[in-house]
């Protein structure tokens, strides 16, 4: 269950700022994209990983690669996620 609210809470900054949604139908968003592009989820999770051992490895880098070190693979696979979840709807229509 865990594991499931942290995949969807990886989406809903993306989800945020490329969509115009009302407030629930965000969340709701996060989740369908989270579940239909798992293997992107688990990328953002093994970057994130990466980028916890990489600061713990070299601690000065926190100083200066903290924010785009966690959001580069967050922002990159969750905005991937979307365009082929809109390429698949728009497809299907």
């Amino acid at each position: 269950m865990l594991i499931i609210v942290l995949s969807y809470w990886l989406y809903v900054l993306t989800i945020y700022g490329r969509y115009n949604l009302r407030f629930w139908q965000y969340f709701r968003q996060a989740l369908i994209i989270s579940v239909a592009r798992f293997t992107n989820t688990l990328a953002i999770i093994v970057g994130s990983v990466l980028a916890t051992v990489l600061l713990v490895i070299f601690p000065a880098l926190s100083l200066i690669a903290l924010v785009p070190l966690y959001l580069a693979p967050t922002v990159w696979f969750s905005y991937q996620s979307c365009l082929h979840v809109e390429a698949v709807l728009h497809y299907a229509a």
